[in-house]
C-alpha cells in the first residue's frame, strides 16, 4: 500500500526561539486506528528508531508514525523520505506496521540526510505485540494480559510486564522489567538488566547480560530453582528463604519453597542479585 499520499504536508517549526546555529527538522506522520479482537498481534518493525507502546482503553489500536529529516531544505527531506517505504495495513485481524529502505535508494544523500522515526501505538492489553527496531529504543508501558516480544539492534528496552510471557533483547542498551507473572527471556549484550518482581505464579525466568549488572526482585512465595553466576564479579541471594545446592563468591543455586520453576541470572561482566521484591 502506497501510503505517501497520507501523510500529512511537510512541516516546518518556526525560527522563532530557536538558539542559533540549530534548525527544526522537517517532518511528516501518518496515523491510522484498528478495531481488534483478543489474541490479535500489532508487528511493528522499524528500519530505526524508537518504538512506544501504551495501553489503549478499548478495542481500537492507534498507530502514529512520524518521521523526521535533519534539513530545512524540502526538496531534500522529500528525498530522504522516499529512501523508505512504509507499509501500515491490518491482515486477518492483526495490525502490521513496517518501514524498510527502498531499493536502489541513493545511499549518498541517506548518509548526508538524517532521517528520524518513532512509531506511537496504542494498544488493548489483551492484544499481543511484536516490535523489532535496527536501531532505537523500546518502551512497552502498561500490564499486558498478552506475549510481549522487542528486539533493538541498538538501545534501551523497558517493559512494564504482567502475567503473559515476554521475550525481549537488544544488541546493547539496558532492560528493565516491571513485572513477570509466567515467563521471561532477557538479553542484552552489554548493559545491566533490572527485574522489579518476579511473581509468585512465575514459571521460567531466563536473564543474561555480556556486560553490566543484575538485579532481580523475587515474590517470596515463588516457587523456583536459582542460579544466579557471573564470570566476572559476585553472585549473592537476600531476603529469601532460599535452600542453597552451591555457593560461592561467584555462583549460588538453591531452590525457593521446594522449587517448581526456575529462575537463572547471568552476567558476563558485573554483580548478580537476586532479593525479596518490595512489591508485598
Amino acid at each position: 500500500m502506497d501510503l505517501i499520499a497520507d501523510f500529512v504536508a511537510l512541516i516546518v517549526a518556526a525560527a522563532t526561539g530557536l538558539m542559533p546555529g540549530t534548525f527544526a527538522p522537517l517532518e511528516r506522520a501518518v496515523e491510522r486506528s484498528y478495531q481488534v479482537a483478543p489474541g490479535a498481534i500489532v508487528t511493528v518493525e522499524l528500519a530505526a528508531g524508537r518504538i512506544s507502546v501504551t495501553p489503549s482503553p478499548d478495542r481500537t489500536v492507534r498507530v502514529r508514525l512520524t518521521q523526521r529529516a535533519q534539513t530545512t531544505n524540502q526538496r531534500e527531506a522529500e528525498s530522504a523520505f522516499a529512501g523508505y517505504t512504509v507499509e501500515l495495513t491490518q491482515r486477518t485481524g492483526d495490525v502490521r506496521l513496517v518501514t524498510r529502505r527502498t531499493p536502489g535508494f541513493d545511499s549518498v544523500l541517506w548518509r548526508r540526510v538524517r532521517v528520524n522515526m518513532e512509531a506511537e501505538v496504542a494498544v488493548p492489553a489483551n492484544v499481543a505485540v511484536d516490535l523489532h527496531t535496527h536501531g532505537g529504543s523500546i518502551e512497552i508501558r502498561g500490564g499486558r494480559e498478552a506475549p510481549t516480544t522487542a528486539h533493538t539492534s541498538g538501545g534501551s528496552i523497558g517493559v512494564d510486564g504482567g502475567p503473559a510471557p515476554i521475550d525481549i533483547s537488544t544488541s546493547g542498551g539496558s532492560i528493565r522489567v516491571g513485572r513477570t507473572g509466567t515467563t521471561l527471556r532477557a538479553r542484552t549484550s552489554g548493559g545491566s538488566i533490572t527485574v522489579d518482581e518476579v511473581a509468585a505464579s512465575a514459571r521460567d525466568v531466563d536473564v543474561s547480560t555480556s556486560g553490566g549488572s543484575v538485579r532481580v526482585g523475587v515474590h517470596p512465595a515463588a516457587h523456583l530453582a536459582f542460579d544466579a553466576s557471573t564470570s566476572g564479579g559476585s553472585a549473592a541471594i537476600d531476603g529469601l528463604s532460599v535452600n542453597p545446592s552451591h555457593r560461592t563468591r561467584t555462583q549460588v543455586t538453591g531452590t525457593l519453597n521446594g522449587g517448581g520453576g526456575r529462575l537463572n541470572a547471568h552476567t558476563s561482566g558485573g554483580s548478580v542479585r537476586i532479593s525479596a521484591t518490595s512489591r508485598q
